[in-house]
């Protein structure tokens, strides 16, 4: 079960006895637990019928006695179980037990945040195929920038290709802290009568600096510019930017990557670089350029030059440079050597 159908389904009041939320990624299990808190009970319900409960701490007789509760001046109970990846392994048994009957006046929560239970056991059968069971992954790339699309769509605004590509770029993949940074953009439009999030909305709110950032690092790369691209590199190596030398090599060599298969497959217009690289057409721009100022023979090469860095700024080859010093000469590697 997808986090939107699932939502949807409990926005609309159809609620399961049980729900299973389980996985990597926070922010949608909270999100869920959260939505399940307003939906189920009202205000004055939630006094006598909602309680949570903390995996560590709990037998599944005290879980299982609560669950089998009746509601009090309300058609439904409410229980979340949060750390339930904490659960007691003696008392898993009896839990799953309850899970694959339980009582229908009951909303259960398993708050599960690893990767997955052990389907060995009861337990975690039992949640898998009689709860409401739903799987919050990690999400990568492309798939935050689409979560950000979504979720500024669900809201009703609209947001530019760039300024998305922008906060993934500075948020990276914490979708908490991407959705707070929403949040205050949304009333900040609200107040003024707008609907768009652009690049100039992301560079007020969020701590970029418009010039000096890794976006247009990786952008000066491509072009070629070896003055703008050292320019950029020495600010985000200045103390206090709070930037990760090894976090941009990452994201140079991503881009040369991407290169490296545009070259061999020969692809040059905007639709087949979008499509190849699963990215919005906006950006093709941004490749295009590379295309034209590298052949492969140096694409590679600088995908050699960016290995090689990373093993100096991890000790594994010695060097006497520091971090700026290393990334300095990568550049010069990259864009002023011959092609």
């Amino acid at each position: 079960m997808t986090y939107s159908v699932l939502a949807k389904e409990i926005q609309s009041g159809k609620i399961a006895p049980v729900y299973f939320l389980y996985g990597e990624e926070p922010f949608f299990i909270d999100n869920l637990s959260k939505l399940l808190e307003e939906k189920v009970l009202e205000g004055a319900e939630r006094s006598f019928n909602f309680d949570v409960l903390m995996g560590p701490e709990i037998t599944a007789n005290q879980l299982i006695t609560a669950a089998r509760s009746y509601p009090t001046f309300a058609q439904r109970r409410l229980i979340i179980v949060k750390e339930a990846h904490n659960l007691g392994k003696a008392h898993l048994d009896k839990i799953g037990a309850y899970i694959e009957q339980p009582l229908a006046s009951t909303v259960v929560v398993f708050l599960y945040k690893k990767k997955s239970p052990d389907k060995r056991t009861r337990f975690g059968k039992a949640a898998l195929t009689h709860a409401a069971a739903f799987e919050s992954k990690k999400l990568y790339d492309h798939a935050v920038l689409k979560f950000v699309e979504e979720e500024v769509t669900r809201q009703d605004y609209h947001i530019t290709p760039d300024a998305a590509l922008l906060l993934k770029e500075a948020l990276g993949n914490n979708l908490s802290l991407i959705h707070n940074e929403l949040q205050k953009m949304y009333i900040h439009l609200k107040a003024n009568g707008a609907r768009d999030i652009d690049k100039n909305l992301i560079y007020e709110f969020v701590n970029i600096d418009r010039e000096f950032n890794v976006f247009e690092l990786v952008n000066h790369l491509g072009a070629r510019d070896a003055a703008s691209a050292h320019k950029v590199a020495h600010y985000l190596t200045l103390g206090g930017k709070g930037q990760s030398v090894t976090g941009m090599l990452v994201q140079i060599f991503n881009y040369f990557n991407a290169l490296a298969l545009l070259k061999q497959q020969k692809l040059e217009s905007d639709k087949a670089i979008a499509e190849a690289l699963n990215i919005n057409p906006f950006f093709a721009k941004n490749y295009k350029s590379g295309i034209k100022n590298y052949s492969l023979r140096r694409i590679r090469h600088n995908m050699a030059s960016i290995l090689e860095a990373d093993m100096q700024l991890k000790g594994v080859h010695n060097t006497r440079m520091n971090e700026a010093h290393i990334l300095k000469t990568l550049i010069y590697q990259i864009v002023q050597e011959s092609r």
